[in-house]
């Protein structure tokens, strides 16, 4: 459960970062193909 929310927490993260800087789309990318694992 707790590794649960902390994925979440990381992926909500990186979606927060992906809105705050378009540049930075390929890094978010790569955080959620990690993520998607």
């Amino acid at each position: 459960m707790k590794r649960n929310l902390f994925q979440q927490k990381m992926k909500d993260n990186a979606e927060n970062e992906n809105k705050k800087s378009l540049n930075q789309t390929s890094f978010g990318r790569l955080l959620f193909a990690l993520l998607a694992n």
